[in-house]
């Protein structure tokens, strides 16, 4: 069952259902903050480097499956949809602007179309497609 495998993460390993867990979580709160604003301190926002870090998540979910050969658990589909939901197709130059890699999954393709994470890449320069 995939659910029990364990990935490795660093010099442990992982139950997949945690990293699943952690790629849901990570889905809901980015779209959570859409609707915020980056200069808006009412609380903690989360910025590129959390966009980053989130789909480093999703990777490792898609290496592992890949290694034990079994599509993703519907709730990574699910977190999936969530994702395009309310991010756009970009040209990924936004990661190579956050250091991360300029092709890989579609995610490192999408890039939220509001909210703090927006804007911070938005003030680095970076440009939406047209």
């Amino acid at each position: 069952m995939a659910d029990a495998a364990k990935i490795p993460c660093g010099e442990d390993r992982l139950p997949l259902a945690d990293l699943v867990d952690s790629w849901s979580g990570h889905v809901l709160r980015l779209y959570d903050e859409c609707d915020q604003h980056w200069d808006d301190r009412t609380r903690d926002l989360w910025g590129i480097d959390d966009l980053v870090a989130a789909y480093l998540i999703r990777d490792r979910i898609d290496r592992a499956m890949a290694s034990i050969e079994q599509r993703p658990p519907h709730s990574v589909r699910l977190a999936d949809a969530m994702l395009q939901s309310f991010t756009e197709e970009s040209d990924g130059s936004w990661a190579e602007l956050a250091g991360g890699p300029s092709k890989a999954g579609w995610w490192w393709l999408r890039v939220p179309t509001s909210g703090p994470i927006y804007e911070q890449l938005r003030g680095l320069g970076w440009e939406p497609r047209e």
